[in-house]
């Protein structure tokens, strides 16, 4: 790789991760990807990327998850809190979980019940990062699921960033004579400071569909579909879709998850690349799974 840079590219220096030639604070910051898994001694690499680093170090790492054990519940590239030596040094998160990694809390409590505009149901620090509009409720009005996010957060709804570390996502209904009210707020259900995410926000047929794609070495895309239960008028999980592949797509497997929690159903598909690129099937099972009841505002990505 040193030999195909370009002369006018900055210098390259070679070295191990667990001694790393360079001085103490000699460069503005420090970034290792697609690579922990090669080091000798993580500890020591992390340590040492702390020790040239100008800036606060945060180390996120990626991890492959995806086996015979865990294909309901793994997914790539998690976040978590490091362990207690590096928590000692300040370092803020490290392979897998992500709840546990949010720099913020949404203040549920202080969203109101009604305002004019979608604008007066954000609290104070916060800001709608994206939205979407339609027919939630079968009145003909059109309601919104609206994303929010700390107002200093540097993230941008349009192109491939990391997670925000802290978000939230409401849904408002649109009022008979006129502005919104709240009809559900979740602070679980987004993924938190994963790579390259991406999020998309429907409204089909009366039905919400959240679609989460992130991931580095493995990639997700992940599909959450909410409908409005008219006995409780709040908005109830009715299908989870998770879709996991590796990245490249050579001889490698992939797993589609499809569960329906209104018919107790989950469609399980294992699949593989061929070696030409060709999508071939391996295996297809179905099995039953709890009619549960998992409400908007209790899911937990």
């Amino acid at each position: 790789m040193v030999r195909q840079r370009a002369a006018s590219a900055a210098p390259a220096v070679r070295g191990a991760a667990e001694r790393l030639p360079l001085r103490d604070r000699s460069v503005d910051a420090a970034l290792a990807a697609l690579t922990i898994h090669h080091w000798t001694d993580w500890r020591h690499g992390l340590a040492e990327m702390r020790r040239i680093a100008r800036t606060t170090a945060r180390h996120r790492a990626s991890r492959r998850t995806v086996s015979p054990g865990n294909l309901h519940r793994g997914d790539p590239d998690e976040t978590s809190d490091p362990p207690p030596a590096l928590r000692r040094r300040g370092v803020r998160c490290f392979s897998a979980p992500r709840a546990t990694c949010r720099a913020a809390r949404f203040p549920v409590s202080a969203v109101p019940a009604r305002a004019a505009e979608a604008r007066g149901l954000v609290p104070a620090g916060w800001k709608a990062a994206s939205q979407a509009a339609g027919d939630l409720n079968g009145d003909g009005r059109p309601d919104r699921v609206v994303h929010l996010v700390p107002r200093d957060t540097d993230y941008a709804p349009d192109s491939v960033t990391p997670a925000p570390e802290a978000h939230a996502l409401l849904i408002l209904l649109a009022e008979r004579g006129g502005g919104l009210r709240r009809a559900g707020v979740a602070t679980r259900l987004l993924r938190t400071v994963v790579p390259q995410w991406v999020l998309r926000l429907t409204i089909r047929r009366g039905v919400l569909v959240v679609d989460q794609r992130f991931g580095l070495e493995d990639e997700a895309d992940l599909t959450h579909r909410f409908r409005r239960e008219p006995a409780t008028g709040r908005f109830l999980l009715i299908g989870r879709d998770r879709y996991i592949q590796p990245r490249p797509q050579g001889r490698h497997e992939t797993v589609m998850t499809k569960e329906n929690y209104l018919t107790g159903e989950r469609l399980t598909t294992l699949s593989y690349f061929g070696g030409c690129g060709g999508h071939r099937l391996h295996t297809d099972r179905r099995e039953r799974i709890p009619r549960t009841k998992t409400w908007f505002d209790d899911v937990d990505g």
